[in-house]
């Protein structure tokens, strides 16, 4: 995983991240855990607008 694709579903904007180093090597359920306890406030609304929707590929998952 090179990349990271984000997606701002109000707007439509499309961006292209690097992932950083620590990043590449995190995939799957660890990327996702990271990513909403460092984006997330622990007070989103399940279906409000802070909260994210995460695709993340991972080993387990067979989508190396």
């Amino acid at each position: 995983m090179e990349w990271i694709i984000r997606v701002n579903t109000k707007t439509g904007k499309i961006t292209k991240v690097k992932a950083s180093q620590e990043e590449m090597h995190w995939g799957g359920r660890l990327l996702i855990s990271k990513v909403l306890l460092r984006e997330v406030p622990p007070t989103a609304d399940p279906l409000g607008r802070l909260n994210k929707l995460i695709i993340a590929p991972g080993l387990l998952g067979d989508t190396p």
